[in-house]
């Protein structure tokens, strides 16, 4: 899976914060988790 205008480091915190939460485990993989960490952030743009 590539993601544009996703940084590395992006991605270690988004495994660090998914790994915190328990979100991983049961969510289809990847997509699933980038698909919420992204709406979360959209989320709290919009606030």
């Amino acid at each position: 899976m590539t993601l544009t205008g996703t940084t590395r480091s992006t991605r270690v915190v988004a495994q660090q914060w998914v790994s915190l939460d328990g979100y991983a485990s049961g969510t289809g993989g990847e997509d699933a988790l980038f698909a919420h960490v992204h709406a979360d952030a959209d989320e709290r743009s919009r606030r």
